[in-house]
């Protein structure tokens, strides 16, 4: 399993992400952000081979379908300057060893404020994912498969069927952890970081982390 490293970011921004501050709201000063592009891509025979999604800041949504192909949309949204780096940025979905391999191309390093991309992969539900995502929200629905995912900050959702999982970790490193189950509601909150885990009888491993800000599980 892949670990990413910790971000250190203002006091504004870890207050944002602890409050469930949505990614998208308007910044005062700076105007509304709009979708310039609206990119999309696929794997038409995945299978159940392991999906791994990369993206910087935005949303990600990731959702079971009973359909045996990778399909992607990316909406890139900017205001202002990030807008003109929005136009090199490109989507790119394919099977490498084994592995279909979802990242957007040409994110900038630098002069990025502004721009995000509201990213959603549907997937077979019983595929791997590993899902990474610098800041924002990222939301998993469905999958019955193993499930990775890291958030440096913001908000992690996952919600998946009892049944399927074996075993949740989840970890944050400033913020709130929270689980919920048919045994009932389990939650931690600490500024050193708060764990949870949970053991059933499925087959899924799951793994969610998330530097600053709010990891939840529902198992339904």
């Amino acid at each position: 399993m892949r670990q990413r490293a910790l971000i250190l970011l203002p006091a504004a921004v870890l207050a944002a992400a602890l409050a469930g501050c949505a990614w998208h709201v308007v910044e005062p000063g700076f105007g509304a952000r709009r979708t310039v592009r609206t990119l999309n891509g696929e794997v038409a025979d995945a299978g159940t081979a392991p999906v791994d999604v990369d993206t910087a800041a935005g949303q990600l949504a990731v959702e079971a379908w009973d359909e045996p192909r990778v399909g992607v949309t990316a909406r890139i949204q900017c205001r202002g300057w990030s807008c003109r780096a929005a136009r090199s940025i490109q989507l790119r979905v394919a099977e490498e060893d084994g592995r279909i391999k979802v990242r957007l191309d040409g994110w900038p390093h630098v002069s990025s404020h502004g721009l995000q991309a509201m990213v959603t992969v549907r997937m077979p539900r019983g595929a791997a994912v590993d899902a990474q995502l610098g800041a924002g929200r990222i939301d998993i629905t469905g999958i019955e498969g193993d499930v990775e995912a890291h958030l440096g900050v913001g908000r992690l959702q996952l919600a998946m069927p009892e049944a399927a999982a074996a075993r949740i970790s989840m970890d944050t490193g400033l913020g709130e952890a929270a689980l919920i189950s048919s045994s009932g509601r389990r939650e931690r909150h600490s500024p050193l970081g708060a764990s949870l885990r949970w053991e059933g009888r499925g087959r899924a491993r799951v793994a969610l982390h998330c530097g600053v800000g709010i990891a939840r599980a529902r198992l339904g």
